[in-house]
């Protein structure tokens, strides 16, 4: 896992990987159970829980800038399923994509800093 400790661009790699695990693993040479390993330990969350957070951050950004359909944003964030990706969102943020606008943005710097702390050595996502 001292290879995983080196990567400083999680967020980049994890969005190449199109969020999911064995894609990862691959594009860092390891196997799925030391990615899993390794954000257990690192995050305390496993690596879908980060991944999620990580896409619907992006997802809320993109639609508060309002110019994207919530269909156009699903596909940008690599959702294959439009409700899928309405039902995790509504989970994390209380309201429904279409009104991305009324997230309160606290709740969305928290994840943005989660992300950020993706690219910290040894530091852990809140």
């Amino acid at each position: 896992m001292g290879c995983l400790n080196r990567i400083k661009n999680w967020p980049e790699l994890i969005a190449k990987a199109h969020y999911h695990i064995n894609d990862l693993a691959g594009l860092c040479h390891v196997q799925p159970s030391s990615i899993q390993r390794f954000f257990l330990k690192r995050f305390q969350a496993t690596p879908l829980v980060c991944f999620k957070r990580l896409r619907l951050a992006k997802a809320a950004g993109l639609l508060q800038n309002g110019s994207l359909s919530v269909k156009e944003v699903s596909a940008l964030c690599d959702y294959d399923s439009s409700p899928l990706f309405c039902r995790q969102f509504k989970q994390l943020f209380g309201v429904r994509p279409s009104e991305a606008v009324e997230i309160d943005p606290g709740l969305l710097q928290g994840l943005k800093t989660d992300a950020d702390k993706l690219n910290e050595p040894g530091s852990r996502p809140g």
